[in-house]
């Protein structure tokens, strides 16, 4: 039986997860969210010492590109979740023996290389504050617990109806555009490659076997 810390149970991928482990045989999950204390960190160590996870899953992330890119608030909360929480996740880690699975993005590259296939030896040339930041969290929890840390890059997620999925977003405004009467703006200055949670949580379960 593989026991798996799940962080960010609160989000998409987080939630996600905690279901798939759960559904497949020789797994158990436990998923943690920042509803379970103000001090997340404590809280994470006080699971950990428990001595019983052979995994820690870090799905925990701050994902408002634009936010983090313009407002102060935002760029201190995307330093926070996405740089400074991966090493002192991947220090614990390394603490109590446990390996981690943390998750990037495809924002840790930019510039010439963005609309070609990238190697994972590229070297990072992040787009934006988030992807500087997000840069800075995988590097770190490499560095925190080495040989025993997988980071994982995707890009835009699409799963079941959240939030903060833009293919549910996507649909309930072309709703109110079209209970409107109205046609739907759409931008085209972003491009992405859509992921599955389904397909990413698959391959999370390839790399922890």
């Amino acid at each position: 039986m593989k026991n798996i810390l799940v962080l960010g149970a609160g989000g998409m991928l987080g939630g996600e997860a905690v279901e798939y482990f759960n559904s497949m045989h020789g797994y158990r999950a436990t998923g943690l969210s920042r509803d379970h204390g103000t001090d997340f960190i404590k809280t994470v160590r006080s699971y950990m010492e428990r001595g019983i996870y052979d995994w820690c899953v870090n799905c925990a992330a701050m994902t408002d590109t634009a936010g983090a890119q313009n407002f102060p608030y935002k760029r201190m909360l995307s330093l926070k979740t996405n740089a400074v929480l991966p090493a002192e996740i991947a220090w614990m880690c390394r603490e109590y023996n446990i390996k981690l699975l943390h998750f990037s993005t495809d924002y840790a590259f930019g510039g010439e290389t963005a609309n070609f296939p990238i190697s994972d030896k590229a070297k990072p040339s992040p787009i934006g504050v988030y992807g500087m930041h997000k840069v800075i969290g995988e590097s770190e929890a490499l560095a925190q617990n080495p040989g025993a840390t997988a980071v994982l890059r995707t890009s835009w997620l699409y799963g079941k109806q959240h939030e903060k999925s833009f293919v549910h977003r996507f649909s309930l405004a072309l709703i109110q555009a079209l209970a409107e009467g109205r046609t739907l703006s759409v931008p085209d200055d972003e491009f992405s490659l859509p992921t599955s949670t389904k397909a990413l949580l698959r391959m999370s379960r390839l790399t922890i076997d």
